[in-house]
């Protein structure tokens, strides 16, 4: 993988430990007290983080969807269809930012953040536990692998950049790093 690649590419000096979180609202937190020197774990792009965190080249652009049962829900084609339906995101997610910026055009729209993946809300999902969970259409287009059931709904929205995050107060020497190294794998493509 890309982070793999990095540390090659750093020297033989360098090793990669990779540092292990239960969802996606760790990984700040964990960049911010010094316990990793990057996050490269699918980090949207979000003006929220990018207050708390520096963020390197953009890697990939996704854009969210709301993912659902194909045997038992209707295909999701507004907000409106999510009105009073049993929705559930992972805590701290970009999924959960966009959700709060809709409901203020559409406060009737409810869901709960929860300390899961989004790997593991889609296989609810996919059992009938929830009706539907957002997630990035990269995610979604792999575990539809697993899931002949799982389906891609609507988009929230415009496409959204993945990025590595480093800590604000973190080696600049790295990041600098990373973005040279992103420059040449551009390049290579």
């Amino acid at each position: 993988d890309l982070a793999n690649l990095f540390v090659k590419e750093l020297g033989p000096e360098y090793r990669l430990k990779f540092v292990n979180v239960d969802n996606i609202s760790e990984i700040i937190p964990k960049l911010k007290s010094g316990k990793a020197h990057f996050a490269a774990a699918n980090v949207t792009v979000t003006e929220d983080r990018a207050k708390l965190v520096t963020f390197g080249p953009s890697y990939l652009k996704t854009r969210q969807y709301v993912a659902y049962d194909t045997d038992h829900q209707e295909e999701p084609k507004s907000i409106e269809s999510l009105f009073g339906k049993h929705i559930h995101v992972p805590a701290g997610s970009s999924y959960a930012e966009n959700l709060k910026n809709l409901q203020h055009q559409y406060p009737q729209l409810i869901w709960q953040e929860i300390k899961s993946g989004e790997d593991e809300l889609i296989e609810q999902v996919t059992s009938g536990f929830l009706d539907y969970t957002i997630a990035d259409e990269h995610m979604i287009a792999l575990l539809q692998n697993y899931y002949p059931n799982l389906g891609l709904g609507f988009a929230l929205g415009e496409a959204e950049r993945l990025a590595w995050a480093f800590p604000r107060d973190g080696d600049p020497w790295l990041y600098q790093q990373s973005i040279a190294f992103f420059e040449k794998i551009k390049v290579c493509k």
